[in-house]
């Protein structure tokens, strides 16, 4: 469950970077320390010389769940997932967001949000999503 405190975030070039999120007061910039060395091609660092960081955009910013959908993806906040219910022949479509009300994750649908709370709960209830975009670069797929 460590990947719960991972975060993403698009970076001034436009690729996204994954790793550890720090709001850099001296650079007055919002910043991800790299967990992976690839991503360092397109991105701006910052600072080379202490570690791999670069800077993001604040509104793509999103933390990871700790959790994987049903083809082991991590999920991340601003995700969008799918279930398809068999039983119905219909499918779901929503978005994972933090709910400050309920401190929790949920995924909201069509405005019925959707309270994966508890670990065992989440963990047996999530299997049954796929992550298919986010609301970033994929908002299309929202759209009814």
């Amino acid at each position: 469950m460590e990947d719960r405190y991972l975060f993403r975030g698009i970076t001034t070039f436009g690729m996204w970077a994954v790793g550890y999120y720090v709001y850099d007061e001296g650079l007055d910039m919002p910043c991800i320390y790299l967990t992976s060395k690839e991503i360092s091609v397109g991105c701006k660092i910052v600072d080379y010389e202490r570690s791999t960081r670069c800077q993001v955009s604040l509104e793509t910013l999103g933390q990871c769940t700790g959790l994987k959908d049903k083809n082991e993806k991590l999920i991340f906040e601003g995700d969008i997932v799918k279930r398809t219910d068999f039983t119905l022949g219909e499918v779901f479509v929503g978005t994972v967001r933090f709910s400050e009300e309920d401190m929790g994750w949920e995924i909201q649908v069509d405005g019925i949000r959707y309270g994966l709370y508890g670990k065992s709960h989440w963990m047996a209830e999530i299997k049954i999503y796929e992550v298919i975009g986010n609301i970033h670069e994929h908002a299309h797929l929202l759209e009814v």
